[in-house]
């Protein structure tokens, strides 16, 4: 067992369809699903749209980020329907990955999560999978280090620096799950073992 284990958060430790989100919000536009200001990637935490990039940084608020979005949408949508759409992307999270972190705990490791994220899906989370508290994330997890509140984001080498920071953990004896190759690519750069993982395919790799 390595002593630390970090882990994303979307396609790792929660399950999500960002072509959801995309479906919801293109029944709330005007025109052509080609004006869609959000795309698939911007939705997994990526970087190509700066609304998202800024939204996902904390440079903007939720209000701000909704209200945004509601120069794209037709003049009857309401805020709480634009919220709704981009949070459909979120599924839930397996029981046996919860077991899998319980686990590593019981078993002396330290656990963190480290996600590219925003204050609406961090809410919305909590409600649905963490019976609305987020103290309830911390069964799970020793700490959470999210972009929105970090103000970065994966893959900046900065986050991963200000987690070694925070938590004084030894990359050298800590193990990484992400499920986009950029992203590890800076956890091997920052010394972490890296594993490019998705789903439940890193449950085969602990010895649990």
């Amino acid at each position: 067992m390595y002593k630390n284990y970090i882990f994303d958060q979307g396609d790792v430790i929660l399950d999500i369809d960002a072509n959801l989100s995309l479906s919801a919000f293109q029944r709330l536009i005007p025109s052509s699903p080609d004006s869609l200001p959000i795309s698939v990637a911007d939705l997994m935490g990526g970087s190509e749209g700066r609304l998202v990039c800024e939204y996902q940084i904390g440079n903007i608020s939720t209000s701000e980020f909704l209200n945004s979005l509601k120069s794209v949408v037709r003049p009857d949508v309401e805020e709480n329907q634009i919220l709704e759409a981009w949070n459909a992307m979120i599924l839930d999270i397996p029981l046996e990955r919860l077991e899998a972190l319980l686990e590593l705990r019981r078993r002396g490791a330290k656990v963190f999560m480290l996600s590219n994220t925003n204050d609406a899906h961090t809410t919305h989370i909590i409600n649905k999978c963490f019976a609305g508290s987020r103290s309830n994330m911390f069964r799970y997890f020793d700490d959470l280090f999210l972009s929105h509140e970090m103000r970065l984001a994966k893959p900046d080498d900065e986050i991963y620096q200000e987690t070694i920071r925070r938590t004084g953990i030894d990359p050298n004896e800590t193990i990484y799950f992400d499920d986009l190759p950029q992203n590890i690519e800076s956890g091997m750069r920052v010394g972490f073992h890296s594993v490019l993982t998705k789903g439940s395919n890193w449950l085969s790799l602990l010895d649990l």
